[in-house]
């Protein structure tokens, strides 16, 4: 962050997964102390931030289709009847953001080319990281689930075993003339927030990671973010 402001940046784009609690997935964050109140009165995010989508897990058999139909970009374009993708109620839309906790760039032909890559080397099944369109419905329930899904969750309410919610994906538009306010540990993850700074003013709860900049994945490396920062700018 420091190398961007030397270099004369004005901003940055921060994407931050929030916690998966339900405090945090399903209503807007808790202020940090001493956030302000920037919410409008009737409920609208700032203007700084922006909810991107709900970000979870789902573990896949390589023994069975997929039955998610990309484009270029790793969206989900069409969702086959009863594979394995409509049994876990992912939707179209949703976009493939990790493999097995690495960051995927959005290009399919990556995608393809890691999951081939593993196949050969014996491996029986991997984790998506799939990214939940932001809406209503997606963001704050459990996903519709797709043309041919089977009823997989409990009478309980929880996750079926092959999902697991991971957070919730968000924008944060930083003003580099101010102070950041994020402590990171060294895999991106904020262990403090300051107080009346631009990350307690947006609501970011100790416990977010960022996970993208300028809507590129980062790896979980505090360094890496860094580097990137002074980079981008200096380009």
């Amino acid at each position: 962050v420091g190398a961007a402001k030397k270099a004369g940046a004005k901003e940055m784009v921060l994407g931050i997964l929030l916690p998966a609690t339900a405090a945090v997935a399903t209503e807007a964050p808790a202020a940090a102390p001493g956030a302000k109140a920037e919410a409008a009165a009737d409920g609208k995010q700032p203007e700084s931030t922006r909810a991107i989508g709900a970000l979870k897990e789902f573990r896949m058999d390589l023994s069975r289709p997929l039955g998610i139909f990309f484009d270029k970009a790793c969206v989900a374009e069409r969702i086959g009847e009863n594979t394995q993708a409509a049994e876990l109620g992912v939707p179209p839309g949703a976009q493939v953001r990790e493999l097995d906790g690495a960051p995927v760039p959005n290009e399919t032909a990556e995608l393809v080319r890691r999951v081939g890559a593993a196949k050969k080397a014996g491996a029986k099944e991997m984790v998506l990281g799939i990214l939940l369109p932001a809406t209503a419905a997606v963001a704050t329930e459990a996903p519709a689930a797709a043309p041919g899904a089977k009823a997989e969750a409990a009478a309980d309410g929880k996750q079926p075993e092959s999902t697991r919610a991971i957070g919730a994906l968000k924008e944060f538009r930083m003003d580099l003339s101010r102070p950041l306010g994020i402590f990171f540990d060294k895999a991106c993850v904020a262990e403090r927030i300051g107080e009346n700074t631009q990350a307690a003013e947006l609501g970011v709860p100790p416990g977010a990671q960022v996970r993208e900049l300028d809507g590129a994945p980062v790896p979980n490396e505090t360094a890496e973010l860094v580097r990137r920062v002074g980079a981008a700018k200096k380009a």
